[in-house]
């Protein structure tokens, strides 16, 4: 369609990055898990899943290929993404 927003661009798919991971892997918990509807991920695996990503994505992959760029906004867009996960999501049915 040949519209562009660079801050859209550059910075959305981080920011939507941990709500659909961490999204897509409470289901598939609730799935197998015993409290099937009622669990929730404690802030402490949240915290570790956006640090893993911040790990992954912005420091280990820029380091082995050159595809990558590492950039301290991404990391922040993923900790805003934890926290809307975290506060909007991951709630009990």
């Amino acid at each position: 369609m040949g519209i562009y927003i660079p801050i859209a661009h550059a910075y959305l798919d981080d920011l939507l990055a941990m709500p659909v991971v961490l999204g897509i892997t409470l289901q598939v918990y609730r799935w197998i898990h015993p409290l099937r509807e009622n669990f929730t991920f404690s802030k402490a695996q949240v915290v570790v899943g956006w640090v893993y990503f911040s790990f992954l994505f912005e420091f280990l992959l820029p380091r082995w290929s050159t595809t990558y760029t590492a950039d301290l906004w991404d990391v922040f867009c993923y900790g805003i993404g934890a926290i809307i996960f975290y506060k909007l999501i991951n709630i009990k049915s």
